[in-house]
């Protein structure tokens, strides 16, 4: 039978016991941590790790680097002599090769490319319609006309583009006559893409440099920086359309044909952005905020400057 004065040293002997195993396995995780931030290094004879491209690091000279005095709560800048357990080399992998990483990457990524395929290429895919008429508008781009467009492309190419021109449903007016009268203006419409291409002569719009704006503003760009106009699918198309206006009369079923087809909204993204915009209006200006005043906000936030617009309005008083 133990007293309480027996008991008193085992129970001490358990919580030593207790404590070592503790602080074992603290130091323990430690040296693991800094094993596995060394192990894309080798030591250098003189205390200092090698990078990668067999140059050696100041940061590590003495045989300790930052991590490791983070770690091991080391600050004095004494050198240290490295340590025979964590100074050793540990080699670097070597890479797998592509008979096995290529298998594991198309399992990963097959499932996105057959659900792209099921939308957009498969006949009776939500957005194989849309896809369509995306392709057909390409026979109004001169830059996509002036390229590589032989004869041989006119009648293979620029005809299977035209004839995709039913995916927008202009039944009464889109018909088979119109699409013949189509396609024989496509050699002499080619014949001036190639001649005639330059978008870049175009000015930029309005509306352009307010979208540059605020994204120069929003990438923390430098002022004066400039991006370029062909990323920018709305200046890309109007620039387009600029181009087309003084040929109107010279192509007349392509004009009547894109005033058609720049009348679709392919999606509703236009919407949802104005309805983004106006819940930023709202947010900053709190709910108390005029329903007029938040019109007018709304309005400039989408049109941006209207220096013209008022301008030609001075005229009606």
């Amino acid at each position: 039978m133990y007293s309480a004065a027996n008991a008193m040293p085992m129970q001490s002997s358990r919580r030593q016991r207790y404590n070592f195993q503790a602080a074992s396995v603290t130091a323990t995780k430690r040296h693991f941590i800094i094993l596995q931030y060394r192990s894309s290094h080798i030591r250098h004879p003189t205390s200092q790790m090698i990078d990668g491209d067999g140059n050696a690091d100041p940061s590590t000279e003495g045989g300790m680097t930052t991590v490791d005095t983070a770690i091991c709560g080391e600050s004095t800048n004494t050198p240290k002599e490295p340590s025979t357990t964590l100074d050793l080399p540990v080699p670097a992998l070597p890479p797998l090769p592509i008979a096995t990483t290529e298998p594991n990457g198309t399992h990963v990524l097959s499932p996105a490319g057959d659900y792209y395929n099921k939308l957009f290429t498969e006949k009776g895919g939500d957005c194989y319609n849309i896809r369509q008429m995306v392709e057909a508008t390409q026979i109004f781009n001169p830059m996509f006309l002036k390229d590589n467009m032989s004869e041989t492309d006119i009648y293979t190419t620029l005809y299977n583009l035209a004839d995709k021109l039913k995916y927008f449903h202009y039944d009464k007016t889109i018909t088979d006559q119109l699409l013949e009268n189509l396609k024989k203006e496509m050699p002499k419409l080619v014949e001036e893409a190639k001649r005639d291409h330059d978008l870049d002569r175009i000015p930029s719009s309005k509306r352009y440099k307010t979208r540059l704006q605020q994204r120069i503003k929003s990438k923390n760009l430098p002022e004066g920086s400039t991006l370029k106009w062909e990323d920018d699918a709305g200046e890309y198309a109007e620039r387009i359309w600029y181009w087309w206006k003084p040929r109107v009369t010279e192509f007349p079923i392509h004009a009547l044909v894109l005033r058609l087809v720049v009348l679709v909204q392919l999606s509703s993204c236009c919407i949802e952005r104005v309805f983004s915009k106006l819940k930023h209006i709202r947010d900053r200006c709190g709910e108390k905020l005029y329903d007029d005043m938040c019109e007018v906000r709304l309005f400039l936030q989408c049109n941006g400057d209207l220096t013209d617009l008022y301008e030609s309005l001075k005229k009606y008083g």
